[in-house]
């Protein structure tokens, strides 16, 4: 069994910044990965996938690269910088470690693995969502006679030309947002006949040089919005794309349809009862926390969280979950604010042994034959 004070699951950049935020002030802290890598999602992310300027993406005590500020950051750059952020930095991670279950203890958590138990006083999950692709559950999808994918599993056409044997096929990319606009752009280049299915009216990104343009005005505006405390804005996740994206939509070079209604064997039957043949169905419908590990501990619910700490667990912190701490939570340019805010909180309640809920040492009386019991002390204070 491995003992450590702060535990971090998780090595992509919410686990990574909260260490290095951690190793600056001197906590003795881990970082368990299962994959053999950090930044395990971004290796296996599209070929294509792009993400907001460096200026944004940059995490604790890594200098921006100045000729690249607003340039927008690649799937393959990333995951190289996460990786020199790991061994600049000497981070403490142990990679090839798969958690198991969690579970809370009277002196803190218990983590289950396949290579032992950890246990520690402070857990933090930072393991994202990426890992737990959502696919919605349509009526007949599995007995379906035609291939299903997510955009998770999808790494450049070739991944559909293997997948299905022949490089022109009919295919249903369900979803409307960043991912949805990449892959149908993608696609279309390579010969694919291609149709979009989604809910509601379809909302546009900018292109991304207008994004390049407009990215140092809407920081300030974040800012702002977070010192009022403002509520979480509608328009935050990033949509299908102004420009080439849009076109194919409006001039209809790639048909759209409303939400799946039914599967039946190859034939998708939409809502307004429409149907329509396809080879392939590309589900590009995002994805869901990956909070397995925490059942027990959370009994199967979604948890509240105040301030980055689950409101009815003590010392348990989720890092990179929506609205953790504010509205930018999710996002990276958010992650490294509240590294930074977590690592001052840890720091506070380490020097403060009651605030960190732990047992107290057993006291001896000075009457030689008694020992006093040892009590638990628990801080009634809130969270700074």
């Amino acid at each position: 069994m491995t003992d450590t004070p702060i535990l971090i699951l998780g090595a992509g950049p919410a686990g990574l910044s909260l260490g290095r935020e951690l190793s600056v002030r001197g906590l003795e802290y881990l970082i368990l990965e299962k994959a053999s890598e950090v930044g395990n999602t971004f290796y296996k992310m599209t070929d294509s996938t792009e993400y907001g300027p460096w200026l944004n993406n940059t995490l604790p005590g890594s200098p921006m690269p100045i000729g690249k500020l607003f340039a927008r950051t690649t799937r393959s750059e990333y995951s190289r910088y996460l990786s020199r952020y790991r061994h600049d930095h000497k981070l403490n991670v142990e990679t090839n470690v798969q958690v198991i279950a969690c579970k809370q203890t009277d002196d803190g958590y218990e983590v289950e693995t396949d290579k032992g138990m950890y246990t520690c006083r402070v857990l933090v999950n930072a393991t994202g969502y990426f890992s737990n692709p959502f696919i919605p559950d349509f009526p007949g999808l599995n007995e379906a006679e035609l291939s299903v994918i997510h955009s998770s599993d999808y790494v450049s056409p070739t991944t559909i030309t293997e997948k299905l044997g022949k490089t022109e096929a009919k295919i249903l990319i369900v979803g409307s947002r960043l991912s949805a606009g990449e892959l149908m752009e993608e696609l279309h280049k390579v010969g694919h006949e291609l149709h979009l299915s989604h809910r509601g009216k379809i909302k546009y990104w900018p292109s991304p040089w207008e994004e390049a343009v407009i990215s140092p005005f809407t920081m300030s505006w974040e800012h702002i919005a977070l010192k009022l405390r403002a509520p979480k804005p509608a328009n935050l996740k990033p949509r299908l794309r102004r420009g080439f994206q849009k076109r194919l939509l409006d001039e209809g070079i790639v048909k759209t349809h409303p939400n799946v209604k039914e599967v039946h064997g190859k034939t998708v039957e939409f809502t307004d009862g429409q149907k329509e043949e396809f080879d392939m169905i590309l589900f590009c419908t995002g994805y869901q926390a990956a909070l397995s590990h925490l059942w027990p501990i959370l009994n199967g619910k979604k948890p509240k969280v105040s301030k980055l700490e689950c409101k009815k667990h003590k010392n348990l912190f989720l890092m990179g979950y929506e609205h953790s701490r504010n509205f930018r939570s999710q996002f990276l340019r958010g992650i490294r604010d509240d590294a930074r805010f977590l690592g001052e909180l840890l720091t506070e309640r380490f020097s403060t042994p009651e605030k960190i809920h732990i047992k107290s040492p057993p006291v001896v009386s000075q009457a030689p034959a008694i020992e006093a019991e040892p009590q638990e002390v628990f801080s009634e204070t809130e969270t700074p």
